[in-house]
């Protein structure tokens, strides 16, 4: 390893691995990307089907636990978060979600500028790339590859059409060829052409110790 860096990017969650590469897309600067957990090369991860197995995984899965509930009857609910390099890209659901475009909108209109859906759309566009080609809503050039969930149920019929049943919708996945796409494997790949990638280290965290 290097012993100095242009850019030290702690945690390679979504955010920072797409910071990483960012950096790394300048072409001259070189980048150190910090995980506290193993690498994102597990089969476990790349398949689908093995999403059970990563949340039931203390090899790549915090299991935070939070205080008792007291509208739980004291129960503690524990919240599954990524391990590994990737984060929670790499255990979670694969489900691509922008949430509800009113909800942007009603954050600007309560004084926060620069957050309604038309002034965050360029961003979610610049995000992705869809397999049903780049639109107005949708983006063609960027790492994450996100795809219409090609299993169709009585939800996605027309009668959630928008308009009809506000709230319904086909659902976007990030499986393309069958395999979950993450943000650091997206993230990385996405260098190869503009630059050198950052370099991901993954730094084993000892027992008891963050």
């Amino acid at each position: 390893m290097r012993r100095k860096y242009d850019h030290v990017v702690i945690g390679s969650g979504s955010a920072g691995c797409v910071i990483a590469a960012r950096l790394a897309e300048e072409g001259s600067a070189t980048v150190l990307l910090l995980e506290a957990g193993p690498p994102d090369r597990h089969i476990h991860i790349r398949m689908p089907a093995a999403l059970g197995f990563l949340l039931t995984n203390r090899r790549f899965n915090w299991f935070y636990e939070p205080e008792p509930e007291p509208q739980l009857d004291g129960r503690r609910v524990s919240e599954a978060r990524g391990r590994v390099l990737g984060r929670s890209s790499s255990i979670d659901g694969m489900n691509w979600v922008r949430g509800n475009p009113w909800d942007n909108d009603n954050r600007a209109a309560l004084g926060n500028a620069g957050w309604s859906h038309a002034g965050v759309l360029p961003y979610f566009r610049k995000a992705e790339t869809f397999a049903g080609g780049a639109n107005a809503c949708r983006g063609g050039e960027r790492p994450m590859p996100v795809e219409t969930c090609g299993r169709q149920t009585r939800s996605s019929t027309p009668s959630c059409a928008p308009g009809r049943r506000p709230g319904c919708r086909l659902w976007r996945i990030t499986t393309p060829i069958g395999r979950r796409a993450c943000t650091s494997a997206s993230a990385m790949s996405a260098t190869a052409s503009a630059g050198p990638p950052p370099r991901a280290t993954s730094v084993h965290s000892l027992p008891g110790r963050t």
